[in-house]
C-alpha cells in the first residue's frame, strides 16, 4: 500500500484559525513542516479516510485527483473530520468523472444523517457501519474500531488491509476500553498512525492521547499481539496546545522509536 498523510492537525489546523498565541506564531514564522491541516490519509489514491474542510487544499497541493477516488471511509460526523458541504461537488452537474462509478462513501449514523438530504443527488452509495463489521472493497479489507470518543455514538478508528499488510489508523481517541482490545486479538498491523493532540504531555481528556498515552496504547498493542518490535509507529493528530513544534516534538519522540507526520508524508506498507 502506498500511504499519503494528508493532512496532520486535530480541530482548529496549526497555526489555529483565529489563534495569535506562541504555538500558531511559531508555526507561522518557522513554516515547513509545522504548518498542519486537518487530518486525512490517503491509500493508493482510492481510499481515503476523513473529508475536513481543507481538502481542496490537501488535494492541489499534495497532487491528488478526487475524481480517482473510489471509497471515503469517515472516523466521525464532526466538521473537521467531515465537511459534509464538501460532497455538494459530488453532483452529476458540477463532477466530470474519469469513470462513471459511484464513490462509495462509509461512516456510522450520524455521519450518514448529514448526507440525506443530499443523497439522491449525489454521485455516490451511501454505507453505514458499526464497529466489527468486516468490509471487503476492492482489493482491501476494512475493520472499524470504536474509538475512545465521547462524540457520535460510534466514534471510528480503521485497521485497512491489503494482501499480507496492514496498518491502523488512530485518531481522536484514547487509550481504546478493554472490550475493544479484546476485538483486536488475532489482528495484527505493520504501521500505526495515531493520535497526539496533547503533545508531549499526559491527556486529561478521555478522547485525546498525549505521548504518555501513545506509550500505554502502544504497550497494550504490543501485550495482545497486534504489533511487535517490528511496527512502524507514527504519531499525528496534533494540535497547536501541544506546544512542540515538529523538530522539537521529534527530539521527544524519537527514543521511544516514534516518527512524527507532517503534511505530505509518503510511505510504503
Amino acid at each position: 500500500m502506498h500511504i499519503k498523510i494528508l493532512g496532520t492537525s486535530a480541530l482548529g489546523g496549526w497555526p489555529s484559525l483565529f489563534c495569535n498565541g506562541h504555538a500558531s506564531q511559531r508555526a507561522i514564522e518557522v513554516g515547513g513542516k509545522n504548518i498542519r491541516s486537518r487530518s486525512s490519509l490517503l491509500i493508493d489514491q482510492v481510499l481515503k479516510i476523513d473529508l475536513p474542510p481543507d481538502s481542496f487544499h490537501q488535494a492541489v497541493t499534495h497532487g491528488f485527483n478526487f475524481s480517482e477516488l473510489k471509497y471515503l471511509f469517515i472516523t466521525r460526523s464532526s466538521y473537521n473530520n467531515f465537511a459534509a458541504g464538501e460532497l455538494e461537488n459530488l453532483t452529476p452537474f458540477l463532477a466530470q468523472r474519469k469513470n462513471l462509478d459511484f464513490v462509495r462513501i462509509f461512516g456510522n449514523t450520524e455521519t450518514l444523517a448529514q448526507l440525506k438530504p443530499m443523497e439522491g443527488q449525489l454521485h455516490a452509495t451511501l454505507h453505514e457501519i458499526q464497529p466489527g463489521q468486516m468490509i471487503n472493497i476492492g482489493s482491501f479489507d476494512v475493520f472499524p474500531i470504536k474509538a475512545m470518543n465521547n462524540g457520535d455514538l460510534y466514534p471510528l478508528n480503521y485497521i485497512i488491509r491489503k494482501q499480507r499488510k496492514a496498518i491502523l489508523y488512530a485518531t481522536d481517541t484514547g487509550v481504546y476500553e478493554e472490550k475493544t482490545w479484546k476485538n483486536l486479538k488475532g489482528l495484527q498491523v505493520q504501521t500505526v498512525l495515531i493520535e497526539c493532540s496533547q503533545g508531549p504531555r499526559k491527556s486529561t481528556y478521555l478522547e485525546k492521547m498525549g505521548l504518555p498515552d501513545v506509550l500505554a496504547f502502544k504497550k497494550k498493542a504490543e501485550d495482545i499481539g497486534l504489533t511487535n518490535q517490528h511496527t512502524r509507529w507514527i504519531i499525528t493528530h496534533f494540535s497547536h496546545q501541544g506546544g512542540l513544534l515538529h523538530d522539537e516534538m521529534e527530539e521527544v519522540a524519537r527514543p521511544f522509536g516514534l516518527e512524527v507526520a507532517y503534511d505530505g508524508m509518503e510511505l510504503e506498507v
